[in-house]
Parts: structure tokens; sequence; C-alpha cells
């Protein structure tokens, strides 16, 4: 296969972060197009991503199950720790998930199971609205809007909202209160920072919905 995911990671944080950085890139690698559509590369393909479903977890308690969370043993994590590595791992498999749906149907129509894998992964991916941790918020909301905008997560939730209506609604959600706080001049959160540029940038990536 093209590559595996060492998820869940047994490991130090440089282990962790270097775990996330692999599914960062092979998400470029995907959009970069780097993938030659022959034969062998769409099997290489489709076994990458019947390993990375395979790497769901489903080992751990609700509601931290049906993630990509990194550390094996996720107890005990404060909530930047979560954001690092239970929920914006999960952000970057959607959107690589949703990218090969999109782009690579015949890969995803051989695999069983692939949509309900995703949906679950939708659905976990709302759990915290997307917010960063604690003054970092709109941070975090920012951070996970780009995962998704790359993988055209947006673009295809405004096509198929009941794929995942919960993620469509949180997005589309996201987008009113942005152009809404950005129309009033709204766009000072966190530590007295000035997030226009922030916000202009979720707006820009979100602009497939319809308000």
């Amino acid at each position: 296969m093209l590559t595996t995911f060492d998820i869940p990671v047994k490991g130090s944080i440089e282990d962790l972060y270097r775990t996330k950085q692999q599914l960062y890139d092979f998400l470029n690698t995907l959009i970069a197009n780097k993938i030659p559509e022959n034969d062998f590369m769409l099997k290489e393909l489709r076994e990458t991503m019947k390993d990375l479903m395979k790497r769901q977890r489903t080992d751990l308690k609700h509601p931290r199950n049906l993630s990509w969370c990194l550390p094996e043993d996720d107890s005990g994590m404060c909530s930047e720790a979560r954001v690092d590595f239970m929920y914006e791992p999960t952000y970057i498999v959607v959107s690589i998930m949703t990218y090969v749906k999109v782009h690579y149907p015949a890969v995803v129509e051989s695999i069983g199971g692939y949509d309900g894998v995703l949906k679950n992964g939708m659905r976990f991916s709302t759990m915290r609205n997307l917010s960063g941790h604690g003054y970092e918020s709109l941070d975090g909301t920012a951070e996970a809007v780009r995962i998704f905008d790359f993988g055209g997560v947006p673009a295809f939730l405004e096509e198929n909202k009941f794929f995942c209506f919960d993620l469509y609604r949180l997005l589309k959600n996201i987008y009113r209160n942005i152009v809404h706080n950005l129309a009033r001049g709204t766009t000072i959160a966190g530590w007295n920072k000035d997030y226009k540029k922030e916000m202009e940038a979720i707006a820009d990536k979100l602009s497939v919905f319809k308000i």
C-alpha cells in the first residue's frame, strides 16, 4: 500500500506529532494529484484507505470512540492535547476520506463500510463545535475549517447535506455567524486579539454554503 498509519501511537509526544504530520502529508499528496491513476496505484490507494479505516478507534469509551485519537490511552488528556491529538487528526482523516470519495469513487465502491466509517468520523468532528482550546477557540475553528477545505468537505456536504447533517449544519452555522460578525465589525476574541483575517479566511472557505 501507499502508506500505513501507526494509530494508536505507542510512543513519545514526538511520535504523536510525527504521525499527525504523516496524515497531513498524505492529504497533501492526494490534493497535489501525486497518485497516478493506474491499476497498480489505485489498488495501493484502496489498501491504504482500508488500513486508515481500521485505525478508527472503537476501543475508547463514548463519546471519544469513533475518532482517530492518536494516543493509545486517552485518559487524563487536557483540552489542548485533545484538540492536537484527537480532534485535529480526525478532521484530517475525514478530509482524506472525503477527497477520496469524491475523486476516486471506484476505489470507495470497492471497500465495504466506507461511508459508515466516514459518517462516524464526521459526527465525531462536531463534538467540540470545531473550537480550539481556551482562549484559542477561534484559532482552532480556523484550523479545522482549513483542514476540511483541503479535502473539499464543505463543498461535498453542500451537495450531500444528509450524508452527515450534523456536520453540514455546524459548518453552515459557523459561516453564518462569521459573516454576521464581520458585517458588524465584531472581530475581537481570545486574548483581545483581532481575528478579522482569520474570520475572512473562514468565510472564504465556507462560502459554498448559502445563507
